[in-house]
């Protein structure tokens, strides 16, 4: 049978099973038996099965169980489903969502398959796909980040370490803590395992409770192994005395009775013990890149009276954390030691008395501080800004790089105050730090935003309403003007024309009663009524040619007035001096001002035969003062004719003066020229 058609066949054992999965190319039917390792729940149950893929080479295959089903490490169980391989995923890690069970059948316990090796422990000596069994110390019991209830077992030979999987549904937690730095031997099927950050490498599969022996148990106390030694290669806890100096967010820092330097780190739950009490230490030796430490740690006190504080020693952090050809390099005599320096205070994104760690910058560098031990209980008044004196156990940070890596990159120093007065404040910031300047700016620039769109706002409605009023105003004013103008011009016919019309009327009546009567008189009535048409006719046409004229718009008063006597001054030298501005007449006054020159000035040509009129005028305490002086032939003011010769001019002069409240006097000689004096108090 060909690979495809063995893929879409039914797989009816565990080998060609193992095969499909790891072809990824087809879905398939499968119906395998295998045997149950682990039973685990992580919200979906699931068991991890195994079977013998090759002659001496086991597999394991994580698969969902339905619900309810009641199955134990050791059970045979028979599967029957679909794989689905739009689903990818390697043969040890394929997702559960890959298959979809629809039978599942206990077929029974059964033994465990006899180990075929036996291993001094060491994952180097671990055969892969290999049922293994090895023995060791018990270190450590860590829960898996991805399935927490899936227990890794950390188990210490002299050789090396490995690592064991098991499940808390067959042993609880703290049945395995209760088993730390017992010898055991376990049984399983050696694999390979990743979690969702790294390789983990080998490890084996325990055969549930049956894969776990108790060869010796822990020991009584676990203070009770031997004395810490530098070549000290025991799986076992070893014991160590010394003073507390720090507590970091891992670490508990001991000054070793001997001087010596010792990071402890404390197993899961353990509670440290305050800053300068003098503990007896008993955990597992552990060897990194600067010194010795001790993990899965126990502490006590001792009673005894710890050794007197360590001076801390100024440094320059310029020479302590110098630079080699681009690298970063540490003066290593400073490692383990109590080191002072200044520096100021980064602003932290919480509360300086709360933050879990902090942040000291020094010229170029940043130090990281570690107060994790310290929440609470440094000084309230540390904020960002401060300027600072610190004081603590210098660490060292590395980089994690990939599995195998013999020297991780050295990424910085870390400084662990020890109690709260290790960070001494020298002087506190400035109430403008650049953030509260930066949040006042802000809020000045929103206020004077708020105030330009208001002042936007309030000009609009201002603008809006104004042009609106402005627009009534304009209305009732250009209506005021033409109820102004209609009745100026019904003055003016009224006045001159309609009174006139009527007197002509009143003449030639006149004339042709003498005439029918045939008196003498009857050619003085009709010369009259003559000269009153004729000064009719004038009128009319002054009337029209100031409706069609813009002498009243022109803002020089001045040349307003000569350009309203410039028709009737003939060849007459005028001499214009009206100091008075446009502005200051109505519309109805500077007509009247306009009319009486005019009036004045054909006078003055007409019957004085004047060869200079000079017309000035001025504005005082309100009153309008102007004249008109001709040199003309002048005239006895006494003797003038009136209007019942036909002379109508004087006349309509004085009444437009008494109109508006003003004087009006001749002043005139025969032979002598004609002076007329004018005054109005519109």
């Amino acid at each position: 049978m060909t690979s495809a058609a063995l893929l879409l066949a039914l797989v009816t054992n565990f080998s060609p099973f193992i095969d499909g999965l790891e072809a990824h190319s087809r879905s398939f039917d499968f119906d395998i038996t295998a045997q149950v390792a682990l039973i685990s729940t992580n919200g979906q149950s699931c068991a991890e099965i195994f079977g013998e893929h090759r002659p001496g080479l086991w597999r394991t295959i994580r698969m969902p169980l339905p619900e309810g089903a009641a199955l134990r490490a050791g059970d045979r169980i028979r599967i029957e489903g679909r794989y689905d391989a739009a689903v990818q995923g390697a043969a040890d890690s394929t997702p559960l969502a890959a298959f979809e069970i629809s039978r599942t059948e206990n077929l029974g316990p059964v033994p465990f398959p006899r180990p075929t090796q036996t291993a001094d422990g060491t994952t180097a000596a671990l055969c892969l796909r290999a049922i293994a069994s090895a023995a060791g110390v018990l270190a450590s019991v860590v829960r898996d980040e991805s399935n927490p209830h899936f227990l890794w077992l950390v188990v210490r030979t002299a050789a090396g370490n490995f690592r064991v999987l098991t499940t808390d549904s067959e042993f609880p937690v703290g049945e395995l803590n209760a088993l730390k730095d017992a010898e055991v031997e376990f049984t399983g099927l050696c694999d390979t395992a990743w979690n969702w950050r790294r390789f983990l490498g080998l490890h084996l599969v325990l055969f549930g409770r049956d894969g776990l022996k108790l060869v010796k148990p822990p020991p009584a106390s676990p203070f009770g192994g031997e004395a810490l030694r530098l070549n000290t290669a025991s799986p076992h806890r070893c014991r160590e005395v010394g003073t507390v100096i720090g507590i970091s967010s891992r670490d508990v820092f001991i000054r070793q009775d001997d001087g010596k330097f010792l990071p402890v780190t404390l197993e899961v739950g353990g509670t440290p013990p305050r800053v300068g009490t003098h503990v007896e230490v008993g955990g597992f030796i552990e060897r990194d890149m600067n010194n010795m430490r001790l993990v899965e740690a126990v502490v006590r006190p001792t009673g005894k009276p710890p050794a007197a504080p360590e001076t801390p020693r100024d440094l320059d952090l310029a020479v302590l954390l110098d630079r080699a050809e681009s690298a970063s390099r540490m003066n290593a005599d400073a490692y383990g030691r109590v080191i002072r320096f200044r520096g100021v205070l980064n602003e932290p994104g919480v509360p300086a008395r709360e933050a879990r760690s902090l942040s000291v910058r020094c010229g170029a560098q940043a130090i990281p501080l570690d107060v994790a031990a310290l929440r609470g209980r440094l000084d309230a008044r540390l904020r960002g800004g401060c300027e600072v004196e610190v004081s603590g156990i210098c660490s060292v940070v590395f980089e994690s790089g990939p599995a195998g890596v013999t020297f991780p990159a050295f990424k910085g120093i870390v400084v662990i105050p020890r109690t709260g007065e290790d960070i001494r404040i020298l002087r506190l910031p400035p109430w403008w730090t650049p953030a509260r300047f930066a949040w006042t700016v802000g809020m000045l620039l929103a206020l004077l935003s708020g105030i330009l769109l208001w002042n936007a706002a309030l000009r609009r409605a201002v603008i809006r309403k104004s042009t609106a009023l402005l627009k009534e105003q304009v209305a009732k004013l250009e209506e005021t003007l033409k109820v102004d103008e209609r009745t100026r011009l019904a003055a003016e016919l009224h006045d001159y024309l309609a009174q006139n019309l009527t007197v002509v009327s009143y003449r030639i009546s006149a004339a042709l009663s003498a005439f029918r009567q045939s008196r003498a008189d009857t050619a003085d009535y009709l010369e009259s009524a003559d000269r009153m048409l004729r000064s009719c006719r004038v009128d009319l046409r002054r009337c029209l040619w100031d409706l069609r004229s813009d002498t009243l718009d022109d803002p020089d008063f001045s040349r307003a007035v000569a350009k309203a006597v410039a028709p009737v001054s003939g060849k007459a030298a005028l001499h214009i001096r009206f100091n008075v501005r446009r502005a200051q007449l109505s519309d109805s006054t500077a007509h009247t001002v306009l009319s009486i020159c005019r009036e004045l000035v054909s006078n003055a040509v007409l019957h004085g035969r004047a060869e200079t009129v000079r017309i000035a005028g001025e504005v005082k305490d309100g009153a309008i003062n102007f004249s008109v002086r001709d040199d003309g032939c002048g005239f006895d003011p006494a003797a003038r004719p009136g209007q019942a010769e036909g002379h109508f001019g004087l006349d309509g002069i004085a009444e437009r003066v008494k109109h508006l409240d003003g004087t009006l006097a001749v002043d005139s000689t025969p032979g002598k020229g004609t002076h007329v004096r004018i005054t109005l108090n519109p």
